[in-house]
């Protein structure tokens, strides 16, 4: 019983990655990249505010790949 709810568990997982990884890869990547250029340029904003606005764009970039279903 606990090994099929687990094969399901990791199926539905990798299901999910497969569907949103344009979606992830923006969020974690593309927001990264954005976050440390915006700390170079803006030094004196607050960086939990930078990060927020850089992660958010990096969001939006994912989202905006998943939906055209390739990169900008």
């Amino acid at each position: 019983m606990i090994k099929n709810t687990t094969k399901a568990w990791v199926a539905a997982l990798f299901e999910h990655a497969e569907e949103w990884k344009m979606v992830w890869f923006g969020l974690i990547f593309w927001g990264s990249v954005i976050f440390a250029l915006a700390e170079q340029v803006f030094t004196s904003v607050n960086p939990w505010l930078l990060g927020s606005l850089a992660y958010l764009a990096g969001l939006v970039l994912g989202i905006a790949a998943k939906l055209r279903r390739r990169w900008v």
